[in-house]
């Protein structure tokens, strides 16, 4: 019954590792796809605030995706 449950638990982990990780990853390319489309019409090379807040939350998830994967479970 607990290799059940750790073998769940290890399955929720890794969904939610890769979640994370994908989003982080699907946010970080639209906040650099957004910025290279403004910097088009308006080349100023500086994020906004939306894409710096944006760029932030792509980096926290990406963190926290690579803590978890780094989490050992026995």
């Amino acid at each position: 019954r607990r290799v059940l449950f750790r073998s769940i638990f290890v399955s929720i982990k890794e969904i939610i590792t890769y979640v994370l990780g994908f989003a982080g990853l699907i946010l970080m390319c639209y906040v650099r796809m957004q910025f290279t489309k403004r910097q088009q019409t308006q080349p100023d090379n500086a994020y906004t605030k939306k894409e710096e807040i944006m760029h932030k939350i792509a980096i926290g998830l990406l963190g926290v995706a690579v803590v978890l994967a780094l989490i050992p479970i026995y």
